[in-house]
């Protein structure tokens, strides 16, 4: 119970201490060159972002900082009181963390794999932006409940799949299971498998053959 108020405080501090300047605002039509984010990391988002047209208007903010989690999307807790016209969402590339977790950040990966992980971030942009503002408290109070936080980020590879970004959101799954040993990661201690959290590769071969007209 500790560790989960813990996370909550400061989760909590993140969202509030966040300070927003406008050289780090990214026309979603537009990315400027003048940005102060690594160079592969602009082309990789201008990829991705064309895939994701519901969140056109969305002040993005695409950024580099070191964390633990190698990428976090947090809308700004103030978006509650704001018109959806006026919301912000940041994006955080982590450019260095534990020695288990460096394999995976985007700096690390390949092309199309790091444009998968970009896709599945803007894709909780795309999730955020199309539900009311109550919806960000909602998924604030879901990170106490690993059930919750599975069903969340699986459907939020299903969000990008449907938007088309099945064959980097591939890339980036077979990366990751493939450096971490997730197989270890999806078994309890006595074997069995347990949900999801991130689809694998079968798994979004599999939703991807649900959308013919997207993947012929």
């Amino acid at each position: 119970m500790k560790l989960k108020l813990a996370f909550i405080l400061l989760f909590s501090w993140t969202c509030l201490s966040a300070q927003y300047s406008s050289k780090e605002l990214i026309n979603i039509h537009n990315l400027h060159p003048k940005s102060k984010i690594d160079s592969n990391l602009l082309k990789y988002a201008a990829i991705a972002l064309p895939y994701f047209k519901e969140i056109e208007g969305v002040r993005l903010i695409l950024r580099e900082r070191k964390q633990v989690i190698p990428l976090t999307t947090i809308p700004s807790f103030f978006n509650i009181f704001r018109p959806k016209r006026n919301w912000i969402v940041r994006v955080n590339v982590s450019t260095g963390t534990m020695k288990f977790l460096e394999p995976i950040l985007v700096k690390n990966m390949p092309d199309s794999a790091a444009i998968g992980v970009i896709g599945h971030e803007l894709s909780h942009v795309t999730d955020f932006n199309t539900h009311k503002a109550s919806y960000i408290l909602k998924v604030f109070f879901w990170h106490v409940s690993p059930r919750k936080m599975d069903k969340f980020e699986f459907e939020t590879d299903h969000i990008a799949i449907k938007a088309g970004f099945g064959k980097y959101l591939r890339a980036w799954s077979h990366e990751t299971h493939t450096r971490l040993n997730h197989d270890t990661f999806d078994r309890d201690k006595t074997g069995k498998r347990i949900h999801e959290r991130y689809m694998r590769v079968e798994t979004i071969e599999k939703y991807m053959k649900m959308y013919p007209e997207i993947y012929p």
